[in-house]
């Protein structure tokens, strides 16, 4: 097929992988084309709520991806034109969320959250739990500050101080809705964070 738009390249694959991917237990994050050179890749990232990525899942996908795809098995032109690499992979724990899609997959999950202007009680940099993003707006809850990078480990985790500095640190806020313009970088926070028991109140609202 001649002269497809990358952005319909990647509908159709998306589809496609989302049919594969969904009675495998898995969603699709999102697909990617790259190039590097002479090198194209098609890129799937997949993620499940219930169970962690492996290769074996990986593997499964994109077998049954690329056969999907070869023009042979589905008698039509093929989707995506020369050769290329196709990659399944899981998105990270600390994968920056930028599509619609991201924010709807990941929707219960914890994310760090930095932000241009403070926020009453949790500064600029702050951890909560991903609810929605609806009409330009961030709906987090569980919000808590992050702690100062000087009170970190060596490593830049945070140590088993900062673990306890933590538990007495600002109370944090039941919710917070945030302008997504006033937000600079919104990613995945990994789980096993130190949790702080919050008083059940409401920030204001950065609108």
């Amino acid at each position: 097929m001649i002269n497809r738009k990358p952005e319909e390249v990647i509908l159709e694959v998306t589809g496609i992988a989302e049919k594969i991917a969904a009675p495998l237990g898995f969603q699709v994050v999102d697909v990617r084309l790259t190039q590097q050179g002479r090198r194209r890749s098609v890129e799937v990232t997949i993620f499940s709520h219930t169970k962690s990525v492996g290769l074996s899942d990986c593997e499964a996908i994109s077998r049954q991806l690329g056969e999907a795809l070869e023009p042979e098995s589905t008698g039509k032109p093929a989707i995506i034109e020369g050769s290329y690499v196709l990659e399944v992979q899981s998105p990270g724990i600390e994968r920056e969320l930028k599509t619609a899609r991201e924010y709807l997959v990941f929707a219960g999950h914890h994310v760090f959250v930095r932000t241009k202007d403070k926020v009453a009680d949790v500064g600029t940099e702050f951890t909560g739990v991903l609810e929605a993003l609806l009409d330009g707006k961030l709906h987090l809850k569980n919000v808590k500050p992050l702690m100062a990078k000087k009170a970190a480990g060596h490593n830049g985790k945070p140590s088993k101080k900062t673990a306890e500095l933590q538990k007495s640190a600002l109370p944090g806020c039941s919710s917070v809705t945030l302008d997504m313009k006033k937000v600079s970088l919104v990613r995945l926070f990994p789980q096993d964070a130190p949790k702080v028991h919050l008083e059940d109140k409401e920030c204001d609202k950065a609108e």
